[in-house]
């Protein structure tokens, strides 16, 4: 026997070894589904208008009876294509945030200030 043929065998025998004592879940929607419904429970939706048209939406964590409007205000101007490019995104006219399609809070250009 070689020593890469040995190798080989041992290497087999570990990844038994390893397969029987951590099951691995490849293909499991349903876990997978439940575990995406619950982080995204976890996130508010903070949708900001700008004044040149885009709206942007980005999760923000925080509950609903503390919402942080200044957090989505960064986070929305960060993700801003124009951001990106490393020029100053236009202003924010209107954002809200929403959970689930319902609207909690709504703000005005001046609230954003």
């Amino acid at each position: 026997m070689s020593f890469d043929t040995h190798a080989m065998e041992c290497w087999t025998v570990d990844a038994e070894m390893i397969e029987e004592q951590f099951a691995l879940h490849i293909a499991d929607p349903k876990r997978h589904l439940a575990e995406w419904q619950r982080r995204k429970a976890a996130l508010l939706d903070f949708v900001a208008e700008f004044e040149n048209g885009r709206q942007i939406t980005v999760s923000v964590s925080c509950s609903p009876g503390n919402l942080d409007p200044a957090r989505g205000v960064v986070f929305a101007r960060c993700t801003h294509p124009d951001a990106m490019k490393r020029a100053a995104p236009s202003k924010i006219v209107r954002a809200r945030f929403d959970s689930n399609g319902k609207v909690l809070a709504t703000y005005g250009k001046d609230d954003l200030e």
